[in-house]
């Protein structure tokens, strides 16, 4: 979704996305729960708003900028998936 790339990934998207896959790779159960109190954790560490990182990882995984709950997507597709797109995310958007 180019209008959310241009409005929402930024030089900082990159890092953070990093951040959190390392996060979720760590994961024993990548469950939906696990996954959202991961992500909210994160959040609270650096001290983050869900609009500075949500929209990225949004983007990140699902290439759009709206839909249904991240933390079900994810789930749903599986941690391997979910690295595999955050990490060509990375490699595509910078």
């Amino acid at each position: 979704d180019e209008k959310t790339r241009a409005k929402k990934w930024n030089e900082e998207s990159a890092p953070m996305m990093k951040d959190l896959a390392a996060r979720f790779n760590a994961l024993p159960d990548f469950t939906s729960d696990a996954i959202e109190a991961c992500f909210k954790g994160y959040l609270a560490e650096k001290e983050l708003g869900f609009g500075k990182v949500g929209p990225s990882f949004r983007l990140a995984v699902t290439g759009k900028g709206m839909g249904p709950s991240m933390f079900t997507i994810c789930a749903v597709l599986g941690k391997d998936e979910v690295l595999a797109r955050i990490s060509k995310a990375i490699e595509v958007l910078g």
